[in-house]
């Protein structure tokens, strides 16, 4: 079930469900059921948030979506800069919070990231708000 609207990705609201399905990489394919993606917008505040059997994941504040995926690497690279390299190109001013709840999120993980391990049951979830490019990001458990 899908009910989008929007001129481009950075303007998109709507919500989406899929009832049941499958996550395939390298030839590795682990099936799910039930992923839930809503996206809304109240003045300038954007909101996107995912639920599944496994995970619970939002984003709320001011963002670019097509620049969140460099935004994250950003954040990334300044815990672990010997893994994740720096985006190359500029960000645009970004302030937003994101929240990340886990269950048994090992085996999807190790089908996207072979090598992965840890993540499972973080019941009580990862908080994080970033000011991107101009501060350093702040995490805290919720």
């Amino acid at each position: 079930d899908m009910n989008f609207s929007g001129s481009d990705i950075d303007h998109v609201i709507g919500d989406a469900i899929i009832h049941s399905g499958s996550l395939t990489h390298n030839n590795k394919t682990l099936p799910f059921t039930g992923l839930s993606v809503s996206a809304s917008k109240v003045d300038d505040q954007k909101s996107i948030s995912l639920k599944s059997d496994v995970l619970e994941a939002s984003i709320t504040g001011q963002y670019s979506m097509s620049e969140l995926p460099d935004a994250f690497k950003l954040f990334l690279h300044n815990y672990y800069p010997s893994y994740i390299p720096k985006p190359n190109l500029n960000l645009s001013n970004q302030a937003f919070s994101f929240l990340l709840k886990t269950e048994n999120i090992d085996e999807i993980m190790q089908v996207i990231l072979p090598d992965w391990e840890g993540g499972n049951h973080a019941p009580q979830g990862l908080i994080c708000g970033c000011d991107l490019p101009r501060t350093f990001p702040e995490l805290g458990a919720v």
